[in-house]
């Protein structure tokens, strides 16, 4: 120390010149290092992009259930906080009518099947052999009904040609061409219309008799029965007009009179008698001839087998069978009410002999084992969103602890929370733990980019200038250049993805604020 001490004394001009050196040196490096700041190398990293958001959980699915027609509560088979699956019954209404109906449209379905399945089977040959017989049976019948009709026409001919000839005509002069009743009239006018009739009859009968005389099974019985019935008609209609000129005759005395009356009576009773007869036969000969035309007709069928039309026709009542049914089972089932969910039951406000009104909501489900999460997203973030986004979740409930989800719902519009534009998104949990229950708070961390193997800076290393980034490169002679550069995306570790301008390491300043 003493030496130095005795040096600075010797020559104290080299030691005021060696320290004005170093403290030049030191103030020019002092002064370099002020204006270039802390050097920072351009390198290559995974840059993730994320946001974070406040959201709840909710159950995935909900539902509020009613009937779809009104009536009396028979069964409830649930209470508030029961687990249940899809399908099972919840309560169910009366429907006791509505299965007796079932059951009638269920057997009326098997008539009609078994009726098509009829149809579609040939006839077998017993059957057309049953058939022939009784066609051959009806030909027999409408054969006997035959000349039971011709025996009557003809019984029915000699009553009416006894009426006149044998009993009637003893009243008239010259009844069968020039007819005058043997006695006077106390209405004349009746008198000639009785007079004229009896000429018509005469002509009439012997038409009759000749048509009668040449009847056979051939013949055309049902024409000349009518006809018959005709004549015996237009008989009883003058014997009831001369009755009606013998309550008063003004030149018979009271004996001949009433004698004249037995024998019209007596005329009458047989013209009548003869009419029932011959209308009976009618009857039997015409029903008989029906017979026969049915039992040939059904022979032509079984014979010949349905036809596609009938096979058709019959399909198609079985179709309109089975959609009776099938409309009866909906309205079955429109009185059970079923749980379209699994989950927990959160209400039911009813009981049973209850009158259950439409549309009324008595039974709500929440899913128990599907939970989501709801969250609003401010405007400025949710561009960066999109569809299975990676999600970190912690629950308020449950510290310490993460899980995991993604992002499977953006709501298109907007929701106002505060006065201020969000967008609510809904977020499925990966693996949910039956700790986790509706309505806890979560922390949401959304990651909505990621980049790997990319350029990045800290964000404090670029600076805006006129609406374009720059950072500061140091160059030759302990200058600074601002280099324009390109961002992409920013992470919240405060990296930033440079996108071009930079190349992998360059040397960039931090920016002196």
């Amino acid at each position: 120390m003493s030496k130095i001490l005795g040096f600075i004394k010797k020559r104290p001009f080299y030691f005021l010149g060696g320290a004005i050196l170093v403290i030049l040196l030191i103030t020019v490096i002092f002064k370099n290092g002020q204006n270039k700041g802390l050097e920072i190398t351009v390198r290559e990293g995974t840059i993730i992009q994320e946001v974070e958001a406040t959201g709840k959980t909710k159950p995935a699915e909900s539902v509020d259930l009613s009937f779809e027609k009104s009536g009396l509560v028979k069964s409830i088979n649930v209470k508030i906080g029961n687990q249940v699956v899809a399908g099972q019954t919840l309560i169910t209404l009366s429907n006791g009518e509505l299965r007796a109906q079932l059951l009638e449209a269920e057997a009326n379905l098997d008539a009609e099947g078994a009726t098509l399945e009829e149809y579609k089977k040939s006839t077998r040959p017993e059957e057309i052999a049953i058939q022939e017989t009784k066609v051959q049976n009806a030909r027999v019948a409408l054969e006997s009904t035959k000349r039971n009709l011709i025996e009557n026409i003809k019984n029915a001919y000699t009553e009416a040609d006894n009426a006149i000839h044998n009993e009637t005509d003893q009243l008239f002069s010259n009844p069968k061409t020039n007819p005058r009743l043997s006695y006077e009239a106390a209405n004349s006018s009746l008198k000639t219309e009785i007079e004229f009739s009896r000429l018509k009859i005469e002509t009439s009968l012997t038409v009759l008799e000749s048509e009668v005389n040449k009847l056979t099974s051939q013949s055309d019985l049902n024409s000349q029965a009518e006809k018959t019935k005709d004549a015996l008609e237009t008989i009883r209609i003058l014997l009831d007009k001369i009755n009606l000129t013998l309550n008063n005759p003004s030149n018979l005395s009271s004996a001949t009179a009433q004698s004249y009356k037995d024998i019209v009576s007596g005329a009458r009773t047989s013209i009548l008698d003869a009419l029932s007869s011959l209308s009976a036969s009618l009857e039997k000969f015409k029903n008989a001839e029906s017979d026969l035309k049915l039992s040939e007709n059904e022979l032509l069928l079984d014979q010949a087998g349905r036809t596609p039309e009938e096979i058709l026709s019959q399909e198609a009542r079985v179709k309109e069978a089975l959609a009776k049914i099938q409309n009866i089972q909906s309205q079955i089932e429109k009185t059970i009410l079923r749980a379209p969910i699994g989950g927990t039951i959160s209400k039911q406000e009813t009981k049973v002999g209850e009158i259950i009104s439409t549309n009324s909501n008595i039974v709500s489900i929440i899913s128990e084992n599907d939970l989501e999460i709801e969250a609003n997203i401010p405007e400025i973030n949710i561009g960066n969103m999109a569809l299975s986004n990676p999600v970190s979740i912690e629950f308020d409930a449950l510290p310490n602890e993460k899980f995991t989800g993604k992002v499977i719902q953006i709501e298109p519009g907007e929701t106002i929370v505060n006065g201020v534009v969000n967008f609510k998104i809904v977020v499925a949990i990966d693996l949910l733990d039956p700790r986790v229950k509706s309505g806890f708070t979560s922390g949401l961390t959304i990651e909505t980019g990621k980049k790997e193997n990319v350029l990045i800076l800290p964000r404090y290393a670029v600076f805006k200038k006129n609406g374009k980034y720059f950072v500061n490169q140091p160059i030759s002679n302990n200058k600074i250049e601002e280099t324009e550069i390109t961002l992409g995306i920013s992470g919240r570790d405060g990296n930033v993805e440079i996108v071009s301008g930079l190349s992998l390491g360059d040397i960039v300043l931090e920016e002196k604020k």
